[in-house]
């Protein structure tokens, strides 16, 4: 007689997990234009010095430079076309920018934060991202609920087929997408 193998269910739970924003990252730029590219660094001086004393302002809240990238671009020739032969090249073809993130810890600040430095007259506010700074205890939680969710499905077939469950031998690692709220177990893997 051959020994029976036990039944296996595989089942797959998930856990949706919500958390607040607690902070919020704001992407800001400075622009100067140039006709060469000194031209167009020298002009980046003021507006930068200028900003910096904001920021310094806004550093006793508890915002924070995240990032800070700078960077020179020349703005090509436009292209000869049929209905215009000769386009006239840009007045300012070189430009300086210093792209920045700054982080502000409190959602609530935003506005005030924002205003300051839109208020200077030579900072893009280009975007504003609401986050949370540790997602983790959130995570946790959905993972919980997943396992619990992959427990009661096992339960709800195993009645239904007549089966006892007695263990869970394994327990896949889910992944967490925190994006739409969702951490699962197990999610496909692609080869």
């Amino acid at each position: 007689m051959v020994p029976r193998r036990g039944s296996v269910v595989c089942v797959r739970g998930t856990g949706p997990f919500a958390t607040k924003p607690n902070l919020a990252r704001v992407d800001v730029a400075i622009v100067t234009r140039g006709k060469t590219l000194e031209g167009a660094v020298d002009a980046h001086g003021d507006p930068t010095r200028r900003v910096q004393k904001i920021l310094k302002l806004l550093e006793t809240a508890g915002m924070t430079v995240e990032t800070s990238v700078f960077r020179l671009n020349r703005e090509s020739e436009p292209y000869r076309m049929a209905d215009n032969p000769n386009p006239r090249p840009p007045d300012q073809p070189f430009t300086a920018i210093t792209e920045m993130t700054l982080t502000v810890p409190s959602v609530g600040t935003v506005d005030e934060a924002v205003n300051r430095l839109a208020a200077s007259g030579v900072v893009e506010v280009r975007k504003i991202t609401d986050a949370v700074a540790s997602e983790r205890q959130a995570l946790n939680e959905a993972r919980r609920a997943a396992v619990l969710d992959a427990r009661e499905q096992a339960r709800i077939y195993a009645e239904a087929a007549e089966l006892k469950l007695v263990e869970i031998t394994e327990i896949t690692g889910g992944e967490a997408s925190p994006p739409d709220g969702y951490a699962d177990m197990p999610r496909p893997r692609v080869a």
